[in-house]
């Protein structure tokens, strides 16, 4: 009851939020129903102290609301970040130790709805551009409309189906991109010596997933995706921790050769940086740059403890509202835009202090991911860690879901591995 129940919540790409939160609200209260507490039988205080580790730094972010002046924004921030909360705990010392098989059941479930999710996007950016703006072509059939709407841009088709048309679930690039790549990952490092049928299907899925990667034009996801291939080639010649040293050192290397040329590229958007008016795509580096920059200069007007967890989108709209004569800035105002970087936006919440608390238990699932020797756990931190400084993750129930379900997961897996390797 409890599996079907946890694996049913990987499929939050494809339902409302408000489907998700029934679905873990089932899933705390049948862990609850159905099981003994078994902390003691299973988990060491090493476990305790890392479990606590993550949930430390959600812990002072909801204390934060004792001095945020907006605290109606504050309870909604709390409330997205409840699953950080309840699932850690839940699956690590309520649920049974997931098997290899369970795993990956979840891996396929959460495959088969980012593919269902796929489809929904492909036929809602269709249907409304075509309706919205591509009249021309409406006369042809579904499967003639697609490619001639491929040859536009992700963010154009996007644009024009938003227009009077809101999607029942969320389309975002970032978001997306994240469900994508953790997919091509579950593929690369959980399914190894499956059938010739299965690997083919596998494969299929691959060239699916990261060929959608390069039509929205997902830097960051692609970036990640050429960074992983490497490390998963390394693991198959090598031991994990080899692997991790070889590969780290390839990562300074390349970083050494190629800091001139991201210098003058970061420089370039900075004095030169492109914004699309007509669809107001303000995914580009030097709008991020020009966001981070007014998030910094909120953090040195009270460097110590911030603002508070509901005042933090009231301070950044201040910000926007006073450059709005400024280029992008009113566009930013009236788009109340976030931080768009989650460690400006813990500093901004909570001071140093709380980002420190966030930056140890990365750094500790991390020296999990090492101490069990799982390849998965670690591409997947990456991914999290990385597109944590380009976009605010957790402000929305699909990225607290995205890092709280993987969370629990690994925790509920590796946490008994890592107390045998201790014994």
């Amino acid at each position: 009851m409890s599996f079907c129940l946890f694996s049913s919540l990987f499929v939050f790409t494809t339902v409302p939020n408000n489907i998700t939160s029934i679905l873990l609200i089932l899933y705390i209260v049948s862990l609850i129903l159905m099981y003994k507490f078994q902390g003691s039988n299973q988990m060491s205080l090493h476990s305790w102290k890392l479990v606590l580790a993550n949930l430390s730094f959600v812990i002072v972010l909801i204390f934060t609301i004792a001095f945020s002046s907006n605290k109606y924004e504050g309870l909604k921030r709390i409330n997205t970040l409840l699953p950080l909360l309840l699932l850690p705990i839940a699956s690590t010392y309520l649920q049974p130790t997931y098997t290899k098989k369970q795993i990956k059941s979840i891996a396929w479930i959460f495959i088969i709805s980012n593919v269902i999710f796929l489809v929904y996007q492909v036929i809602f950016l269709t249907k409304f551009s075509v309706q919205n703006c591509y009249q021309e072509i409406s006369a042809l059939s579904f499967f003639q409309k697609i490619p001639y709407l491929m040859n536009e841009p992700y963010t154009t088709l996007l644009w024009c189906s938003e227009r009077g048309n809101e999607s029942k679930i969320l389309i975002h690039k970032t978001y997306n991109s994240i469900g994508y790549l953790i997919c091509l990952l579950a593929c690369m490092f959980l399914f190894k010596g499956e059938r010739r049928g299965i690997k083919m299907i596998l494969v299929l899925l691959f060239a699916v997933f990261s060929s959608t990667l390069f039509y929205i034009k997902s830097i960051t996801g692609l970036v990640l995706l050429f960074t992983v291939i490497p490390f998963y080639f390394l693991t198959t010649q090598f031991n994990f921790k080899k692997s991790l040293l070889i590969y780290l050192l390839l990562l300074i290397v390349l970083t050494l050769s190629t800091q001139q040329k991201i210098r003058s590229y970061l420089s370039d958007q900075i004095n030169n940086g492109f914004v699309n008016t007509e669809v107001k795509d303000l995914n580009g580096i030097n709008e991020r740059i020009k966001i981070n920059l007014v998030s910094y200069e909120l953090y040195r007007k009270s460097p110590y403890i911030g603002y508070g967890i509901g005042d933090v989108q009231d301070k950044l709209n201040e910000a926007y509202l006073s450059r709005s004569n400024e280029d992008l800035f009113s566009t930013f105002f009236e788009k109340k835009l976030n931080t768009h970087n989650y460690y400006f936006n813990l500093l901004l919440a909570g001071g140093p202090l709380l980002l420190l608390l966030f930056i140890i238990s990365i750094v500790l699932n991390m020296r999990l991911a090492i101490k069990t020797e799982n390849k998965l756990f670690m591409a997947y931190l990456l991914v999290i860690v990385v597109n944590l400084f380009i976009e605010n993750l957790f402000n929305r129930m699909n990225g607290v879901m995205m890092y709280a379900l993987g969370l629990s997961l690994f925790l509920n897996h590796l946490l008994p591995l890592k107390s045998k390797v201790n014994a």
